[in-house]
């Protein structure tokens, strides 16, 4: 792959960012095979234990993601043990659980349990990420979180409920710092991260997804009308409208389908090129519409071979998504991981607990 220069075009959701012959790339060196095999062990051994299992299964895809993914030549490491995440694993089956049941006893209970659940997810947000970020390390040095629950709370439920009454136009506001928020909360050892990205870019990654779905919703509109006028008159049979009604709706799914691919490719592009650790930034180029093929051409995969592409799927994404993004260091980079590993002993009595849970799956 070429490797992007300083005049390399920037897509919406970029900012710029000179890459050099001094920018490391990431790399993925993972391949199907290989990971087929530790898959479908999981696979089978997670249904045997009835999903216990599966909290050793994410271990070994984990480490296997994370080791063959490198910046410089380095992998990452990730270091979590199964028992933390199999915890984090029983207490979302226990909420889920909780939730699910109190549908079959009273829609009033259910939406009380929803409503606890949703005071509950900033805490399982914030859980999952410091779990994510305590676990893994690059160069032998961890990364770390730190954000609370009150600043979750607020961007996550508070704000994005208050864009009701702007008609979600204060949305990419709201979105903007909560990537300020999910950044700025993580660090390299003892270096801070921050986030710099400008609020009207997320405005426009915004608008021209709006812009793109009234269209696909006007078409399609306008389409159903016409297949609808053209039944009534009889020129196709039921079965030739049933046919033509479901092309209709596959197309404006697949059309929503590449406008959200656009969005979080964007948002992607945005975040990594607003990022900084130290004085060091990153730049990536992932592009939305390589992103909805990807996705596309998986799922059809995935589809037509009742889930044994699932491998072949996922490592496609991750050589894609480590081709695309590098890390571009300002001074002397050996300098930059000595302050990092220096800065990284305040943190070094950071030990497990009862909260050290991923909730995530």
């Amino acid at each position: 792959m070429q490797e992007p220069n300083a005049d390399t075009a920037v897509r919406i959701g970029s900012t710029p960012a000179v890459v050099d012959a001094e920018s490391l790339p990431f790399r993925f060196s993972g391949r199907t095979d290989e990971y087929f095999r530790i898959w479908i062990v999981n696979l089978a051994l997670t249904i045997i234990s009835l999903g216990v299992y599966s909290a050793w299964a994410k271990v070994r895809s984990e480490r296997y993601f994370y080791g063959n993914t490198s910046v410089g030549g380095t992998p990452f490491e990730y270091l979590a043990e199964p028992l933390a995440i199999l915890k984090g694993r029983a207490i979302a089956a226990l909420l889920l659980l909780a939730y699910i049941g109190s549908a079959q006893v009273s829609p009033v209970l259910n939406l009380i349990v929803l409503g606890l659940l949703a005071l509950l997810f900033p805490w399982m947000l914030t859980r999952s990420l410091a779990f994510r970020a305590r676990y893994s390390a690059w160069r032998s040095i961890r990364f770390g979180f730190d954000g609370g629950y009150g600043g979750a709370f607020k961007l996550y439920i508070f704000y994005p409920f208050l864009t009701l009454f702007t008609l979600y136009l204060a949305f990419p506001l709201v979105a903007r710092r909560q990537t300020d928020w999910m950044v700025g909360h993580h660090r390299y050892g003892g270096t801070r991260l921050s986030f710099s990205g400008d609020t009207a870019q997320f405005y426009a990654i915004y608008l021209l997804a709006i812009v793109g779905a009234v269209g696909v919703g006007v078409a399609m509109a306008m389409t159903f009308a016409w297949a609808f006028d053209v039944m009534r008159v009889g020129r196709f049979d039921p079965d030739q409208a049933q046919a033509l009604l479901a092309l209709i709706g596959g197309a404006a799914y697949l059309a929503f389908f590449a406008i959200g691919v656009y969005v979080r490719a964007s948002i992607a592009n945005l975040m990594w090129n607003g990022t900084r650790v130290g004085d060091c930034t990153f730049r990536s180029t992932i592009s939305g519409r390589d992103m909805a093929w990807l996705f596309f051409t998986n799922t059809l995969a995935i589809i037509g071979t009742l889930g044994l592409a699932y491998p072949w799927a996922r490592i496609r994404v991750a050589r894609y998504r480590a081709e695309h993004l590098y890390f571009v260091p300002v001074g002397d980079p050996n300098q930059f991981f000595a302050d990092a590993a220096a800065g990284a002993n305040v943190y070094a009595a950071e030990t497990a607990d009862l909260f050290d849970v991923d909730i995530s799956w």
